[in-house]
């Protein structure tokens, strides 16, 4: 559509031209082909740069950020972008050995955490007392958002020694990853 009008732009320019030309000498005609040329350049120009801006808005509209806190005997993944994202797999590693600490859940069916208000976006993940055996720990959430994109959340966080956990969210970002 936006080349379409831009085409309709540039034809009434030339057909007003050529009319004009008809009525005037040589010289001004020279002169109303460099200003037309000027003209027809500075819009191009300004519908590139227009386009440009436009898909670089968009993109900036389009991201997917999951933050992490310790809930209820629990972890709550919460989807703090503004798009709908679907979790595949969640996994829980040792820090240090990198041993899988509790299992791993893929679900077969992906599970929806929707992008709105922050106390209703958010999946609960539930924990074991396995996790406490350890120093540290690292979360990693694979998932995809709407526009069918891959991505991987990763996480941290501590054991405390009164048994409570310090969680926090390190990156969330673009990957190609396959279960």
């Amino acid at each position: 559509m936006k080349k379409l009008s831009l085409l309709l732009f540039l034809l009434i320019v030339a057909a007003s031209s050529l009319l004009i030309y008809e009525l005037t000498d040589d010289l001004s005609l020279t002169l109303m082909v460099g200003v037309d040329l000027f003209v027809a350049v500075s819009v191009l120009s300004f519908a590139f740069v227009q386009i440009s801006l436009n898909r670089h808005l968009i993109e900036l509209q389009d991201y997917v950020a999951l933050s992490l806190v310790t809930r209820e005997g629990g972890l709550s993944f919460f989807n703090t972008g503004k798009l709908n994202v679907y979790i595949h797999k969640i996994e829980i590693k040792d820090k240090e050995s990198e041993e899988i600490i509790s299992s791993t859940a893929v679900f077969e069916k992906a599970r929806l955490i929707p992008s709105g208000t922050l106390e209703e976006s958010y999946y609960w993940y539930p924990l074991t007392e396995e996790i406490f055996k350890h120093d540290a720990f690292t979360v990693s959430i694979y998932l995809n958002d709407e526009l069918d994109r891959k991505w991987l959340s990763e996480h941290g966080g501590d054991v405390l020694d009164n048994k409570e956990l310090r969680v926090w969210s390190h990156k969330t970002s673009q990957k190609n990853w396959s279960l």
